[in-house]
């Protein structure tokens, strides 16, 4: 009952004019800014967030260096607000400070607040988009090839760094050591599409540049190295010689031509009517000299966007060469003009000319009969034979890198050889052998067959009679027209060379050189002693004698001896 009575009290309490008091001042709102980077690059949109945590408000403003840039009426009276503004595309004539207030409408008064605490946003103008070179511009590279990255940022005062990308991903950033108005960059060329960036740091924020226009980077492999071949395989040449390099290109892509190459020198190219995947060339070096001696290679190429493409090069080929041995000397010891069966020739090859060689061959009508490796490199060589009909030769050899260096064959020199004439008969008369008192001996060589020069000879106990020396007589009798094969030796009665044991042989002359024949079978002849009448009574005679006279000594003497 008692709180029923005062309601009506309590409201006309509320119906009297209240007293007015002094206002104090509204609180401050918070200003604040997103993003918060310590500098804006012109263009950039900047949110500004005024937040007035108050009973009510009617409004916010926003002011840039003291000067009002926005207002905002709220359509009722909130106890607290939050409004924002958008900064779109900040420039250099936004780099001030920034505040906001709010105010509250009382009575129709609008009671305002305090400023906010000051932002300042510092704003700097973007960095120009840097361009992107390549050093060198082939239509197409090779895969690893050296390929330079320029990155110029022109216009600008400096950078601080630049990145390099291929096909938007990082493949390199570099911080400068001092700001720079370029960078290059070396890489090893792969396909993509190339761009790059730049950078400054401005009160502790990087600011970034634009990226450039890209640059594609096309891209081919090498193809694989030929291979290179030599026919002959030699470990050294001889001036002079034909050698043959073969380069085979096989299993690449195409082939447009062929290069060759001594001591990295080009000295041959082949360019082929049309690419084809594999591809065999060769040259000839007709006669090789000194001058041609080095490492040879060879490479193919191909060629790609207007680009010719080589390939690796081969592996080296060694090409050694030396001169040829001079051709050596034959001679003959002795040199008869024509040599008997069997007979001792010595044959001498001498190298003149040449420092050394290591052995030599003789053949006889171009088949080897000898073949002798020197002990140690002499300038010539002996040989002793038995002589043989034919045309002779020799060569001389040097060992080099492991070849044998074989000289030409010397000038032939041809050996004429003839059989001993057959061994003639030796006939005595009287046919007995014995020689009787006033009998002359008569002995007879013949010869087997007919020759157009002979010279006899007749031997007594070994030796040879010269005739005239002992009395005796040769005469050659001739039965045929045109040869002499019989000579008769006489021996008169009263030589002491009569008797003994003989034989006899013949020379024939030959190209100019007499051939002896064998000695005749011996015939030996003796003394056949018969004594006449008058003879007989000598021989009695002395015989008496000769025993009278021994008697009488045997007598004296046993006289002599007893007494």
């Amino acid at each position: 009952m008692a709180l029923t009575l005062l309601l009506p009290l309590l409201a006309s309490l509320q119906m009297l004019p209240r007293p007015v008091s002094p206002q104090a001042p509204l609180p401050a709102p918070q200003l604040t800014v997103s993003p918060q980077p310590p500098v804006y690059v012109t263009g950039e949109a900047v949110t500004l967030t005024c937040s007035a945590g108050v009973s009510t408000v009617s409004g916010l403003r926003f002011f840039r260096d003291g000067e009002e840039i926005h207002s905002t009426d709220l359509p009722s009276l909130p106890y607290s607000y939050t409004s924002s503004i958008q900064l779109s595309g900040v420039s250099g004539r936004r780099a001030v400070a920034y505040t906001c207030d709010y105010w509250e409408t009382e009575s129709g008064r609008e009671i305002p607040s305090e400023r906010s605490r000051p932002i300042s946003i510092a704003v700097t103008a973007p960095l120009p988009t840097p361009q992107l070179t390549v050093s060198p511009q082939p239509p197409v590279y090779i895969t690893g090839e050296a390929v330079t990255l320029t990155c110029s940022a022109a216009r600008a005062s400096t950078v601080s760094g630049v990145r390099f990308f291929r096909d938007d991903q990082e493949i390199q950033q570099k911080e400068l050591p001092s700001p720079r108005y370029s960078y290059t960059n070396s890489i090893q060329a792969q396909g993509g599409a190339y761009t790059c960036e730049s950078w400054q740091t401005v009160s502790g924020r990087e600011i970034t540049s634009n990226r450039s226009r890209p640059i594609s980077i096309a891209v081919t492999d090498r193809d694989p190295a030929p291979q290179l071949t030599v026919s002959p395989q030699q470990p050294v040449y001889l001036t002079g010689e034909a050698v043959t390099l073969t380069c085979s290109a096989i299993g690449t892509s195409t082939v447009s031509g062929v290069r060759f190459f001594r001591d990295d020198q080009e000295i041959q190219r082949k360019e082929l009517p049309s690419p084809r995947y594999s591809f065999t060339n060769s040259i000839k070096l007709l006669g090789v000299s000194r001058s041609q001696a080095g490492a040879y290679t060879c490479e193919s190429w191909k060629t790609v966007s207007g680009r010719e493409i080589t390939s690796n090069r081969s592996r080296p080929i060694s090409i050694a060469v030396t001169a040829p041995l001079p051709t050596p000397q034959l001679s003959l010891s002795p040199q008869p003009p024509v040599y008997i069966t069997g007979e001792a020739v010595t044959l001498m090859c001498s190298a003149t000319g040449t420092s050394t060689v290591f052995g030599v061959r003789f053949f006889r009508d171009d088949q080897e009969i000898q073949q002798k490796e020197l002990p140690s490199p002499r300038y010539s060589y002996t040989k002793s034979i038995q002589a043989q009909g034919g045309a002779y030769t020799c060569e001389s050899w040097q060992t080099v890198s492991g070849r044998e260096i074989t000289s030409n064959r010397s000038r032939p020199i041809s050996i004429a050889v003839t059989d001993p004439p057959p061994q003639p008969a030796l006939s005595v008369d009287p046919p007995s052998g014995s020689v009787s008192e006033g009998i002359h001996l008569l002995m007879t060589c013949t010869a087997p067959r007919d020759a157009g020069q002979r010279r006899f000879h007749f031997y007594k106990d070994r030796a040879e009679l010269i005739p005239g020396d002992v009395g005796s007589e040769i005469n050659t009798t001739d039965p045929k027209t045109v040869s002499m094969n019989i000579s008769v030796l006489r021996i008169p009665l009263d030589s002491s060379n009569n008797t003994g044991e003989f034989t006899c042989g013949y020379e024939e002359n030959v190209g100019g050189r007499w051939i002896p024949s064998p000695r005749s079978r011996a015939v030996t002849v003796a003394r056949n002693v018969t004594l006449s009448a008058r003879t007989f009574l000598c021989v009695r005679e002395l015989a008496v004698g000769g025993s009278f006279f021994l008697i009488n000594g045997l007598i004296i003497l046993g006289s002599h001896c007893c007494f």
